[in-house]
């Protein structure tokens, strides 16, 4: 803990690590009055009192009662992941007066895959008690999750519609499978098993083993060029170059 005298209280915020992690700023009855996450403790805590016009933080709520903060305790964290959901259960455990972003147990984005279906649906969702199924994330960036998500869907055809029946649907396939999001399983349009094996792939690519999918796929491709069923080895080739891209434009650590 940093407890020092207010006219010591910056010089102090030099012990800070240049790490990830979560600070918390209490008063003089030692009652936490806001939590906080960081990527660089140090950097970030000595931001809020940087003086002048242009500090990043003149206008941030913390500007009002920066003359309330006695101590300083920070939680070092492995990374910010862990941070953001350390950040969150603290909030939520000790209410603090001035997180007032937070206060109202925000909660942030998962991305959600239904392991108690024939045809898993894959989808975004701040639900964290939906029966059956399997949570990736928190994810602090909802729109760049979002459109993660959707190349991914779009790269290996899988469904996020409720319908209850899926494979047994008479009728036209929605929209999706029209703009190439899914494979219509609603309407028998895919195997089971294969619809399965794109799953466990989307499975991988969340847990960061993008390699390990990359490496798979090419198998796929090689083994369909080797049995002359280019046209199969040509998808497969199409899944790879849009995984590929999406590693290089979305910048986002699963």
């Amino acid at each position: 803990m940093i407890n020092q005298a207010k006219d010591k209280l910056i010089q102090a915020i030099d012990i800070l690590p240049k790490k990830s992690g979560v600070y918390i700023f209490k008063d003089t009855g030692d009652r936490i009055i806001y939590v906080g996450k960081a990527k660089n403790l140090r950097e970030r805590v000595r931001s809020y009192f940087s003086s002048g016009k242009h500090s990043s933080f003149q206008n941030h709520p913390i500007s009002y009662f920066t003359n309330r903060i006695a101590n300083i305790d920070f939680i070092e964290t492995d990374n910010e992941t862990e941070a953001l959901i350390l950040e969150s259960s603290l909030i939520k455990k000790n209410r603090p007066k001035y997180n007032i972003f937070l206060k109202d147990d925000k909660s942030y984005p998962y991305i959600a895959i239904t392991e108690n279906e024939k045809y898993p649906r894959v989808f975004l969702t701040r639900n964290k008690n939906i029966k059956g199924a399997r949570y990736f994330g928190p994810y602090t960036n909802a729109k760049s999750t979002r459109d993660t998500l959707e190349e991914l869907r779009r790269t290996f055809q899988l469904r996020d519609c409720k319908k209850t029946a899926a494979g047994k649907i008479k009728g036209s396939a929605c929209l999706n499978y029209h703009i190439n999001l899914c494979a219509a399983p609603c309407l028998g349009m895919i195997a089971p098993d294969q619809y399965m094996n794109n799953i466990n792939y989307v499975k991988m690519f969340l847990k960061g083993k993008d390699k390990k999918v990359i490496s798979g796929l090419e198998k796929e491709m090689a083994m369909y060029a080797r049995q002359e069923k280019y046209e199969e080895a040509q998808k497969i080739k199409n899944k790879v170059s849009s995984l590929k891209s999406l590693l290089t434009n979305q910048k986002i650590f699963f």
